[in-house]
């Protein structure tokens, strides 16, 4: 009808409000607050819990971690359910592969995780020869997932970090754990996630180390340190010199506190030099398999027990435990106190 009353008149094309209208004022805003920006001094800068200095969401490294997790689930719930398809899997299994078949995970054991993961990763060549063999027996779903070339290698990174987590949880858990023991397993979870394969979509990586990172700076980390070169198996080793002096700054602040002198701090930093060097009243041999450090220090005594500077404090060091891993057990025993007791 308007193009009846002006001939000249050109009506807009369908998207012309939804998309070109619309993206012309949005780069009229953008112009407009960066120049307001420029305009204006003293701006503080924050951001929210879920995003990195970078911009990266943190949000979208949780959702990665559980999109692969529930895919894996996915798969093996298919093969478990599906009798053709789990029949196939399991005749295969039994021939070719060694370690089981597909496991799934309990949401209330969470280290049963990285064993459904796992055995994804251990069953990705048989998976790939059922698709090529038997594509029928697979619904459409669970054959993109196989397909996908990115699927298992975010599977392998995910399982990679699962797996070191579940060491580190598990070496945690032992009654003579030392705080050396637990700075030997944050070393050991750093070069995990400092080797993590690259993954699609997602900086999970960059992620990784940035949540270790933030987690590295609660630890009071000299004193981790300092039970680290007081271990009879590890003694510092690969520490720098700059950190050694930190080290021994913090010993004889705790000497100190235990009542030491300053004649008796510069007796303590020898013995602690000897130590390290493994000279030879310290290069007494330690068994990481059957031995005790407390047992190893208290039979260690080169000098007269009231000059033994370093066996007093390491004793007072090593006897630190960390408790948290073992938390569970620590709500079970304060859930039997409020007597909310198992009766099977």
């Amino acid at each position: 009808m308007i193009k009846s009353l002006c001939l000249g008149y050109d009506p807009p094309r369908v998207y012309t409000l939804s998309q070109d209208f619309l993206y012309k004022e949005l780069a009229n805003i953008v112009v407009d607050q960066h120049l307001e920006l420029k305009r204006t001094k003293n701006l503080t800068l924050s951001f929210d819990g879920w995003t990195s200095p970078l911009g990266q969401s943190l949000y979208a490294f949780t959702t990665f971690a559980k999109d692969i997790i529930s895919k894996c689930q996915k798969i093996v719930k298919y093969f478990k359910q599906s009798h053709q398809a789990g029949e196939e899997l399991r005749s295969k299994v039994l021939n070719e592969i060694v370690g089981g078949g597909l496991k799934s995970y309990v949401v209330t054991r969470w280290t049963t995780v990285w064993d459904c993961t796992n055995s994804i990763l251990r069953l990705e060549q048989i998976l790939k020869n059922i698709l090529d063999e038997s594509p029928e027996k697979l619904s459409a779903d669970i054959s993109e997932l196989i397909q996908s070339r990115s699927f298992f290698t975010n599977v392998e990174a995910v399982n990679t970090l699962l797996g070191t987590v579940k060491s580190v949880v598990k070496s945690l858990e032992f009654k003579t754990t030392t705080f050396a023991d637990c700075f030997v397993e944050l070393i050991k979870l750093s070069q995990k996630i400092k080797s993590l394969p690259p993954v699609s979509d997602y900086d999970f990586k960059y992620q990784c180390v940035e949540r270790f990172n933030k987690r590295w700076k609660e630890f009071d980390i000299q004193l981790y340190l300092l039970a680290y070169i007081f271990h009879p198996h590890y003694r510092g080793k690969g520490l720098r010199l700059t950190v050694l002096r930190n080290v021994y700054i913090l010993a004889m602040k705790i000497w100190i506190n235990m009542g030491g002198g300053e004649l008796s701090s510069a007796d303590l930093i020898s013995q602690i030099q000897s130590f390290y060097l493994r000279k030879e009243e310290y290069n007494i041999p330690f068994s990481t398999n059957k031995g005790d450090v407390l047992t190893w220090w208290l039979l260690c005594n080169p000098v007269r027990s009231e000059e033994n500077h370093i066996q007093k404090l390491a004793l007072k060091i090593l006897a630190i435990t960390p408790h948290n891993a073992g938390c569970e057990r620590v709500f079970s025993v304060l859930g039997w106190f409020a007597n909310q007791r198992r009766t099977k």
